[in-house]
């Protein structure tokens, strides 16, 4: 896979994402039909840009967006 592919698949899901509520991995696969690992490398490289939050909710992982505003001042 491609470095394009993985940015490209994260900006899919950054847009997902951006409705403010939280994801589960099950959610994210079915609404994006990524592939586990696309989806794993999507949410990686948005998790290292620092534009999601991960966190356990019901012994499951769970996504959001991470939107502080001072990070834009």
């Amino acid at each position: 896979m491609k470095n394009s592919n993985v940015k490209s698949n994260a900006e899919f899901i950054g847009k997902l994402i951006a409705d403010n509520r939280t994801w589960s991995f099950k959610e994210l696969k079915s609404a994006t039909s990524f592939s586990d690992m696309e989806l794993a490398l999507a949410l990686g490289w948005l998790m290292h840009q620092n534009h999601i939050l991960l966190k356990e909710e019901n012994e499951e992982v769970c996504f959001s967006q991470d939107f502080t505003p001072y990070q834009y001042l």
